[in-house]
């Protein structure tokens, strides 16, 4: 059903903006065409995470659960951190 709804708009967008012939080539960016709906900001922020770092932060947050749920696996000095 979400799907269905957003079918319309979706297709809008592709239309509007089409994808990259090249994934590997430099695709420059434009702002965002105003919108019915008013979910576009007029003056957006400068970006503050870059994809990189993202990625690093949830790599970081992945290890660390790791790291801590291997106490319920491993026994020996990992078990202290279950």
């Amino acid at each position: 059903m979400h799907v269905g709804i957003k079918l319309p708009r979706m297709l809008h967008a592709l239309r509007e903006r089409p994808l990259p012939r090249s994934c590997g080539r430099h695709w420059p960016t434009r702002a965002e065409s105003p919108d019915p709906d008013g979910l576009v900001p007029a003056e957006p922020a400068a970006p503050t995470v870059s994809r990189r770092g993202l990625l690093a932060g949830v790599g970081l947050g992945s290890l660390a659960v790791l790291a801590l749920s291997a106490g319920h696996v491993l026994n020996g000095p990992l078990r202290r951190t279950a």
